[in-house]
């Protein structure tokens, strides 16, 4: 799968749920399996980069909450459309 699309994936699914409860959040189990799946893909880089830019849909608060959470800085920043890495 392409790189920024892990992402849109990932919050489309309702990963702002998961990454505040973890998969406590729902009692459907497929859920909680297939977004554990996307999740780690995302930590362990399992995806092929572009050089599309995507925004993460979270506002400030938001951010510094689940910053505070030790929520893996990748989750909270935006990717970047000119490089290969998020900022």
């Amino acid at each position: 799968m392409i790189w920024h699309w892990y992402w849109k994936l990932f919050y489309l699914v309702d990963g702002y749920a998961y990454l505040e409860n973890g998969a406590k959040t729902s009692n459907i189990k497929e859920w909680k399996k297939f977004i554990t799946v996307v999740y780690d893909d995302i930590l362990n880089g399992r995806f092929l980069k572009t050089d599309t830019h995507f925004t993460v849909p979270f506002t400030k608060i938001e951010k510094y909450k689940f910053r505070k959470k030790k929520i893996p800085e990748i989750f909270l920043t935006d990717l970047c459309y000119y490089c290969s890495e998020y900022i």
